[in-house]
C-alpha cells in the first residue's frame, strides 16, 4: 500500500498509519508507538488509570482488569519472568551441591573410611547444604520480588523489563523478611512435636493413661493454633509487594506496611489466595507448561490488589465484595 492510499493517523494528522491500537482498533502511527507500543494515546491514558480503591475493591472486577490491562499486553514478558523465577533457583541449588560431590570423590579416593574422613565429609555435606539453601532462597526471593515489580510496571501501562528481576540488594531484605515470617511457624511446629513426644513419653511411663484421647486433644489444639496463626499471618502473603513498591524500605517497615494496609481486609486476602490457587491449578492442568503464565497472572492479580489497598476509598475500610 502506497503512502497516498494508506490511512492517516487520527491522533497525529499528516502521519501515515502503520499499525492499529490493541484496545479499540483505531489506526496508530510511529509517534503513537513512541508513546506506547500497544495502544493509541487515548487508550494508553485510560490504560494507565487505576480505578480501584479500598471502597470498590471487587475481586472479580479486579481479576478481569488484570487480564485485560496487564496480562494480555505483557503476557510474554511476565511469563518468561515467571519461568526464570522457577528455573534459576533450582539451578543455583544444584550448583552448590557440586563441591559436595567433588569433595566426596576426593575423600573416597584418599581411602577415607576413618572417623576423621567421615567427619570431614559430613562437615562439607552440611556446609554446602546450608550454602545451597541460602543461595536458593536468596535467588527465589529476589526473582519473586522482581516479578512483583514487573507487575507494578505492567499495571502502569509500561512494558516490563527483565533487568529489574535481579535486584539482589533488595532481594536480601526480602529473603530475611521471609525467614522472619517463618519463625512463628517453626516455633509452633517445634512446640507441637515436643508436646506430642512428651505425651507419648508420659503414656509409656504410666504417668498418664495410655489412651488416644489426650494425644488427639493435643493435635486438635495445635491444628487450631495453626489456623489462628494462619489467619493472623495472612497479610504476610503479600510481603514482596512493599519491597517492589519501595525498594529502600526496611525489613520491619515492609512487614508493618503489610499488616497496616491489609487492616480490615483479611477476608479479602483469603479469597484472593483462593482465587490465586485456582488460577495456578488451571495452569498445572494445562499440560503443566501453563503454570508459568498462570504464575504471572497470579502475581499481576495480587499486585493489583495491593495497589487498590493503597488508594483511600469513600470509607476507611470498605465493604466486603467478591
Amino acid at each position: 500500500m502506497s503512502e497516498d492510499t494508506a490511512p492517516s493517523c487520527p491522533n497525529h494528522p499528516g502521519e501515515v498509519a502503520t499499525d492499529i491500537c490493541q484496545r479499540c482498533g483505531s489506526f496508530t502511527c510511529i509517534q503513537c508507538k513512541q508513546l506506547n507500543p500497544n495502544f493509541c494515546p487515548k487508550c494508553a491514558q485510560r490504560h494507565t488509570a487505576f480505578f480501584f480503591n479500598r471502597s470498590n475493591l471487587h475481586l472479580f472486577d479486579l481479576l478481569s482488569a488484570t487480564w485485560n490491562n496487564t496480562f494480555k499486553p505483557y503476557w510474554l514478558e511476565l511469563s518468561l519472568a515467571a519461568f526464570l523465577t522457577a528455573l534459576l533457583p533450582t539451578i543455583v541449588g544444584y550448583a552448590f551441591q557440586i563441591p559436595s560431590i567433588i569433595s566426596s570423590g576426593v575423600i573416597t579416593k584418599a581411602g577415607g573410611t576413618s572417623v576423621a574422613s567421615l567427619l570431614t565429609f559430613s562437615f562439607f555435606q552440611i556446609l554446602f547444604f546450608i550454602l545451597s539453601v541460602a543461595a536458593q532462597s536468596l535467588t527465589q526471593c529476589t526473582l519473586q520480588r522482581g516479578l512483583v515489580e514487573m507487575s507494578h510496571t505492567a499495571w502502569e501501562g509500561q512494558r516490563p523489563t527483565f533487568n529489574i528481576l535481579f535486584n539482589f540488594q533488595t532481594g536480601v531484605k526480602a529473603t530475611l523478611a521471609s525467614f522472619l515470617v517463618a519463625i512463628p511457624w517453626l516455633v509452633l511446629a517445634g512446640l507441637g512435636v515436643a508436646t506430642i513426644v512428651g505425651v507419648k513419653t508420659l503414656e509409656q511411663t504410666g504417668a498418664i493413661p495410655a489412651s488416644g484421647f489426650v494425644l488427639a486433644l493435643v493435635v486438635l489444639l495445635f491444628v487450631a493454633s495453626a489456623i489462628a496463626l494462619g489467619i493472623w499471618m495472612l497479610p504476610a502473603t503479600l510481603l514482596f509487594q512493599p519491597f517492589a513498591e519501595k525498594p529502600d524500605i526496611s525489613i520491619m517497615g515492609a512487614m508493618h506496611l503489610c499488616f497496616e494496609r491489609c487492616k480490615g481486609f483479611r477476608l479479602q486476602v483469603f479469597c484472593l489466595l483462593l482465587i490465586s490457587m485456582l488460577i495456578s491449578l488451571m495452569g498445572i492442568l494445562a499440560c503443566c507448561v501453563g503454570i508459568f503464565p498462570a504464575m504471572a497472572m497470579v502475581f499481576a492479580y495480587q499486585t493489583g490488589f495491593w495497589k487498590a489497598l493503597a488508594v483511600p476509598g469513600a470509607d476507611s475500610v470498605g465493604a466486603y465484595k467478591i
